[in-house]
């Protein structure tokens, strides 16, 4: 008999996020609807991330390359409270200063010119250091712009105060976090402290009064490597407390960085989980990023200006996308022996699909080893890993491939 299911009313993500409680009843009616059946939701989508690995053609993507880019992010200041190893801001050459604000309204006037209505504050710093963040947030609210913020979340006054000042216009924050114990924490976050993510967290659950997602969507991110791996099992358990499991995203650390030596020493050992980022399926075909000088680059973390495109202060934000110099860039990364942005040879991504499916199977984990044994986690995680990375470099047949993968849930 063919299994029953529910269908949930499709509503667009901007009505959703505008009625508040709305959205706490969609989260929480997909995560009984996942509850419901866990085991087969994520077989299928284990299922469709690995056969995305499998068929990822970088070369067909980047000729898909959009007439617009899907979203812009602003760089309103390139400084950071915390010196993270796998960032490393603080070794960038570049002067560290704040996007004044005639720039910011500028850069809102040509996004808002080009279609697009939705900008994230953060590239390559800290938002929260932004000493006018209230200010900028009220400029994109009379222009209709929805912002995204995702932060450290060790400034905890500055998170209530942002909140307080435009209450119905501050809808997501991203905790960028990385490790469930102290020690852990403040080895992969430099500078920071738990108690003090912690505190954050405590503090839009009484905002959201218990309810996730209602006043305020929080999402909650943790990037793998050799540091934390042992602790996922307990870092999955003390954030689902404040956030649907579901709003909890894991994914391996990559080598975007000024100094790639975190990467090349604690990424996991698993060669055919990355590969080269060129053509990038990143941001160079896809994503527009503005620094804080108004110049338009195509990387999320252009360090040192080095795939600066032009400057949306003298130019449209479309016009600068189409611009040769930025047809210039994507001509070298569709023909490697091209290449000569020295940036762009170092960086390695996991394959697209693989954070997903590594995602899907730590969730999948909280049915299972209910328990949340670190131990026990850890050794699953690196068994389906392991198995993974055997199956993405072997000459087998797919479906002997997807059976081996699949043979872990």
């Amino acid at each position: 008999m063919a299994e029953s299911r529910i269908k949930l009313p499709k509503l667009k993500s901007v009505v959703v996020f505008r009625l508040p409680y709305l959205r706490h009843l969609k989260y929480r009616a997909k995560n009984a609807w996942i509850k419901h059946r866990w085991r087969s939701y994520y077989r299928k989508e284990i299922l469709r991330f690995f056969n995305q690995a499998l068929d990822f053609d970088p070369i067909e993507f980047a000729l898909r390359a959009r007439q617009r880019p899907s979203d812009c992010l602003i760089e309103i200041n390139n400084t950071c409270n915390l010196r993270c190893p796998m960032c490393s801001t603080n070794l960038s050459k570049r002067e560290k200063k704040n996007m004044d604000l005639g720039t910011y309204r500028r850069v809102l006037e040509r996004v808002k010119e080009a279609g697009i209505n939705i900008v994230s504050l953060y590239t390559v710093g800290e938002p929260l250091v932004y000493p006018w963040l209230e200010e900028a947030v009220s400029i994109a609210k009379n222009m209709g712009i929805r912002i995204g913020i995702s932060t450290n979340a060790n400034l905890v006054e500055r998170l209530k105060n942002l909140y307080a000042s435009n209450p119905e216009w501050i809808e997501s924050f991203g905790f960028s976090v990385d490790g469930a114990t102290p020690q852990t924490y403040e080895k992969m976050r430099r500078g920071g402290e738990l108690k003090k993510v912690m505190e954050s967290c405590e503090w839009i659950l009484r905002v959201n009064k218990h309810r996730h997602m209602s006043r305020i969507a929080l999402s909650i991110t943790c990037v793998i490597s050799k540091d934390n791996i042992r602790e996922i099992a307990t870092f999955m358990h003390r954030f689902s407390k404040y956030t649907f499991p579901e709003c909890i995203h894991f994914m391996l650390v990559n080598s975007l960085s000024p100094d790639t030596t975190y990467f090349d020493e604690r990424s996991l050992s698993f060669s055919n989980l990355y590969r080269l980022n060129v053509p990038c399926h990143i941001s160079v075909f896809n994503r527009i990023y503005v620094n804080n000088e108004g110049q338009v680059t195509l990387c999320c973390r252009d360090y040192e200006n080095k795939l600066v495109i032009g400057d949306v202060l003298i130019q449209p934000l479309l016009a600068v996308w189409r611009s040769e110099q930025a047809d210039k860039i994507r001509r070298q990364h569709l023909g490697k022996k091209d290449l000569t942005i020295a940036e762009c040879k170092k960086c390695y991504f996991p394959k697209p699909g693989l954070d997903e499916l590594l995602n899907s199977y730590i969730h999948y984990l909280q049915y299972v080893e209910n328990d949340f044994d670190d131990t026990i986690w850890c050794n699953k995680i690196l068994d389906f890993l392991r198995d993974l990375n055997a199956q993405l470099g072997d000459s087998e047949k797919r479906e002997e491939r997807i059976k081996k993968v699949l043979s872990h849930l």
